[in-house]
């Protein structure tokens, strides 16, 4: 994989012949690369196109690890043996092939501490080997997001709610509120998080431990909840980069990831005696409380 940032540490599958991403340069002679549109591209593979899906886990959390995977989608008859040779499949008749597995797929994983904030572009060159070099067969590229705020998600349900997307509920009925982190290189497993709920309802905030709260209105009407996470991670002792108190980027992600700066923190501060620093994740959403049973 190329264009990743070179001081993030990675972990590959394979490592390239002659290359090492933290001491070497690109060697254009041994893995030469070609721009779209090149003449080249049409004959590159025998029977047609490769095509390559990469794809990520962002966003990320800075500190935690990225993870990609890419996976190719051979010319149509075309499969991967048991000894990773691409072979013409003898029952084929109309179907085509996705490979998830072998190596026509691999999975690298980069740590986020000193890449920069916001997009960035993860681009993938898949290689043949020739007599003398390498050559190219296929590319790709994908957008992630590297954030300082904790991503996370928020499922809201009542009981026999039979509508769980029009954020109406009914008053004097329990509604849970189940946090749901995004966090899977588990980079905030050994961090305190907490979550600090205010429902907008007059009744008071509070700070709890557990992912899930419930709570009940008790009056009709509509309601700002504000709530945000704080998880203080250990880290090892010396400088690091404070984060800032609110999102500095908008994070685009397949999850329902809400982000909004409902609550001000004190953050911009160097970690505290112990070597932890704080990272905050707020939310904010608007609930309507119907009097009578829908």
């Amino acid at each position: 994989m190329t264009r990743g940032r070179g001081s993030a540490h990675s972990r590959f599958h394979r490592r390239l012949t002659n290359w090492s991403p933290d001491h070497n340069h690109w060697n254009d002679k041994l893995y030469p690369s070609w721009e779209e549109g090149d003449p080249r591209w049409q004959n590159c593979w025998k029977g047609g196109r490769v095509v390559a899906y990469l794809t990520s886990d962002s966003p990320a959390l800075i500190g935690s690890n990225v993870t990609f995977h890419v996976a190719l989608k051979f010319p149509r008859c075309q499969r991967e043996d048991n000894d990773s040779n691409i072979v013409y499949d003898r029952k084929c008749v109309n179907g085509q092939y996705y490979q998830t597995t072998g190596g026509s797929s691999a999975m690298v994983s980069i740590n986020t501490t000193n890449v920069t904030l916001g997009n960035q572009i993860m681009e993938v060159s898949v290689y043949r080997r020739n007599y003398r070099s390498y050559q190219p067969v296929t590319t790709a590229n994908v957008v992630y997001v590297v954030t300082d705020k904790i991503p996370f998600y928020v499922n809201i349900s009542q009981k026999n709610d039979r509508n769980t997307t029009d954020r109406i509920f009914i008053k004097d009925i329990p509604i849970i509120f189940s946090v749901q982190i995004h966090d899977p290189s588990h980079y905030l497993n050994r961090s305190e998080i907490s979550y600090h709920w205010d429902f907008g309802d007059g009744s008071g905030a509070f700070v709890s431990n557990n992912s899930v709260s419930t709570h009940t209105y008790t009056l009709p009407g509509n309601f700002s909840l504000n709530m945000f996470v704080q998880a203080i991670i250990p880290t090892p002792c010396g400088p690091v980069t404070p984060p800032s108190p609110f999102p500095t980027v908008n994070v685009t992600t397949q999850l329902p990831f809400s982000v909004s700066p409902a609550f001000e923190s004190s953050t911009g501060q160097a970690p505290a005696d112990g070597c932890h620093i704080p990272r905050y994740g707020p939310y904010n959403t608007s609930l309507s409380i119907a009097g009578l049973h829908l």
